[in-house]
């Protein structure tokens, strides 16, 4: 039987990290310009969700 060695708080953070750190430098990549709207709009939606921003926007009323 296999035992997966426990994680600590701070590798979890630090993995957590990682992903957002890479998930980032798809908006610092892509600079919005008058072209590429969607795949910019599409990677922000990615990014945003990712760190649950995107509930934000949900509750917006005009």
């Amino acid at each position: 039987m296999w035992v997966l060695p426990p994680l600590s708080a701070y590798s979890i953070l630090m993995a957590n990290n990682a992903s957002t750190n890479i998930l980032r430098s798809l908006i610092e990549k892509e600079k919005l310009t008058e072209t590429n709207f969607l795949d910019w709009f599409r990677n922000m939606r990615i990014v945003l969700t990712h760190e649950k921003w995107h509930l934000l926007f949900l509750n917006v009323n005009p």
